[in-house]
């Protein structure tokens, strides 16, 4: 059986709790968070967050620094699970999850990015950018801290016109790690879309499960007597 990693204790506690909350400052275009605990909330409930100091090269117990949330994630966070509140830069107003809506609407592919992540979080994956591997997301089963990403995701609109490269070049990058391409397809009416609301009903989203076939493992052993 694999040994679980020091942080797994910390993680199910509040992965179990319906009582997480974490704040985040909306500065520079960008959603921060700085309260440590805010921080260790996010991360231990459902690794939220990218932190601009390694967790695997700090000291125990020492400050994690500044975390920043992706649009998707500051977005899933404010309006599905409702445990995220976002201030101003200033600190003294409160944000509301329209208004973070709106911003990241001005964000590059947020409709796209948002609808896949929200998708494979709804699935029960925990979902991480999977920029290293070429790919939109990587999605794991219960999180970095217990296992390996099984799966990388590409994201494509209905109107997208796809070549062979970008789906060949990917599937060989993810075969090479021992990972199963994932090609995320994202239907759209054409209604227009200004609320939340207004985009969860224009958009569906499907996903097709690539594998490479290899010749060795699918060969028969039965010998042809010619």
């Amino acid at each position: 059986m694999k040994k679980l990693p020091p942080d797994a204790t910390r993680y199910f506690d509040l992965i179990l709790s319906t009582t997480i909350q974490a704040t985040a400052v909306l500065k520079d275009n960008r959603i921060l968070v700085y309260d440590q605990q805010s921080i260790e909330n996010l991360w231990y409930g459902g690794f939220f967050g990218y932190g601009e100091i390694s967790r695997k090269h700090r000291e125990p117990d020492s400050p994690i620094g500044v975390t920043h949330l992706l649009p998707e994630e500051a977005v899933y966070l404010m309006k599905d699970v409702k445990i995220l509140r976002a201030i101003n830069e200033d600190g003294k107003g409160e944000l509301d999850a329209e208004y973070v809506w709106r911003w990241a609407l001005t964000q590059p592919r947020f409709q796209q990015l948002y609808a896949s992540y929200r998708h494979y979080r709804l699935l029960g994956y925990v979902v991480r950018s999977g920029l290293k591997y070429g790919s939109e997301w990587l999605l794991y089963k219960r999180g970095p801290v217990f296992d390996h990403a099984v799966s990388c995701v590409r994201v494509f609109s209905r109107d997208s016109k796809l070549v062979m490269g970008s789906i060949v070049a990917p599937s060989r990058i993810c075969g090479n790690v021992r990972k199963s391409l994932r090609v995320c397809l994202l239907y759209m009416t054409d209604h227009e879309i200004v609320t939340w609301d207004d985009f969860v009903s224009a958009v569906s989203v499907s996903d097709v499960e690539m594998k490479r076939w290899i010749p060795e493992r699918t060969r028969s052993n039965v010998k042809i007597n010619k």
